[in-house]
């Protein structure tokens, strides 16, 4: 026993040196860049950019699961019909009523993750919307400034993209949660 558990600690390190290797030495090397050149106050803004970008989106994205996720387990709970033949217990259907609810964490931490990692390649467009300039040109259509266009615009377009695709993907996930858990329910009355 304890043999096995030493592999899979050797396992899940080889897994994570490599995932976290390649960030490391990019990491590294951007910091010596921005040392070398004096301007480490940039390397520290984008990294707290990046950070900020990916705990906002991730958590956010997280949240709108957890929530969609309770709901949809508070509605599975809900009684159905009762049938003269009366309710049959399956074990394989209870284990597996058990892997959905707790393996959609799991998903739900996943997505959250890829989420967050999507939120933090914006850090530039956040920058610049945060640091925008006005050009002293107006639009001739809208009236706005063309600075807008050019600094504030991609970052409300991610916002737009990142809340429909949160919207959407945590709509997906619900209705497939509810649509297993009522399967299952069902599964068991009728058999």
């Amino acid at each position: 026993m304890v043999e096995r558990f030493g592999k899979i600690i050797l396992v899940v390190g080889l897994l994570a040196l490599l995932v976290l290797g390649d960030s490391t030495v990019y990491f590294w090397v951007d910091w010596l860049w921005f040392q070398e050149t004096g301007y480490t106050i940039l390397f520290w803004k984008g990294l707290l950019a990046k950070g900020t970008l990916f705990a906002l989106t991730g958590c956010f994205f997280f949240a709108l699961i957890a929530i969609n996720i309770v709901i949809a387990r508070r509605l599975s709970k809900q009684s159905g019909p009762v049938y003269p033949l009366g309710e049959l217990e399956i074990p394989q259907l209870e284990g597996l009523k058990r892997f959905l609810s707790g393996g959609s964490w799991v998903i739900a931490l996943i997505f959250a993750l890829m989420m967050g990692q999507w939120g933090a390649s914006q850090w530039s467009s956040m920058l610049q919307c945060q640091n925008a300039l006005p050009f002293g040109t107006a639009d001739p259509l809208f009236g706005l400034d063309i600075g807008f266009y050019l600094f504030s615009l991609p970052f409300y377009s991610f916002l737009f993209q990142f809340l429909f695709l949160s919207f959407l993907i945590q709509f997906v996930i619900q209705y497939n949660l509810k649509l297993d858990l009522l399967n299952l329910h069902y599964h068991k009355v009728f058999h």
